[in-house]
């Protein structure tokens, strides 16, 4: 009777703690289980071996999402301020990353409305005086007087009488945020524009 009553109570206990801990009752391994119910937000930084810093982070978050930001505050990671999404682990590779279409529109406007007011960039339009003028992915620049591959173009301004025209800033529709290389990088000036941009939505 007394071995009974004492079955009785753990039953019930273990009903208790499945009622208020939802994540024991999905269909997942044991182990499996404590890594969802254990996890915890972490954020650390980009390093992917290249010598310019990318300055962005990881959050791996405790839903099991994983993302890519260049804001290092994981709850104004959202919308058009995450990159993209890794699938497993946090290995940042073309085979392992889902951009996101919305960070790609944000960033490409702040580079076209920003673009002329770049010194570097004047710099590089005197040289060039009239034309077209590629706007480069720092990850990857090409060697003196090469044009760099396509993936790592932002895209391209046209130029005349050695200056930038604003409003001609055309995309590269296949400039990729994650290449072989690593991580896509903006120029220090385009990238606090970039930041400065999301704190103004």
């Amino acid at each position: 009777m007394s071995t009974y009553r004492s079955f009785g109570t753990f039953t019930t206990l273990w009903s208790t703690a499945q009622r208020l801990s939802p994540v024991c009752n999905q269909a997942k391994p044991v182990a499996a289980r404590c890594a969802v119910r254990c996890m915890v937000t972490k954020t650390t930084p980009v390093k992917d071996g290249n010598t310019v810093e990318s300055r962005a982070f990881i959050h791996e978050r405790d839903s099991g999402e994983v993302v890519l930001s260049y804001l290092e505050d994981d709850t104004l990671a959202r919308g058009p301020a995450v990159i993209g999404w890794l699938k497993r682990g946090c290995s940042v590779t073309p085979a392992n990353f889902e951009d996101n279409k919305e960070f790609i529109r944000f960033f490409q406007k702040v580079v076209g409305d920003n673009i002329v007011d770049d010194e570097d960039h004047k710099y590089l339009a005197q040289m060039i005086d009239v034309g077209w003028m590629h706007v480069n992915d720092p990850r990857n620049p090409p060697y003196q007087n090469r044009i760099a591959e396509h993936e790592d173009i932002l895209g391209s301004v046209r130029v005349a009488e050695g200056k930038m025209v604003p409003g001609t800033y055309e995309p590269m529709p296949v400039h990729r945020v994650v290449s072989p290389k690593g991580l896509m990088r903006l120029q220090p000036f385009l990238h606090d524009r970039l930041l400065r941009a999301y704190s103004e939505i």
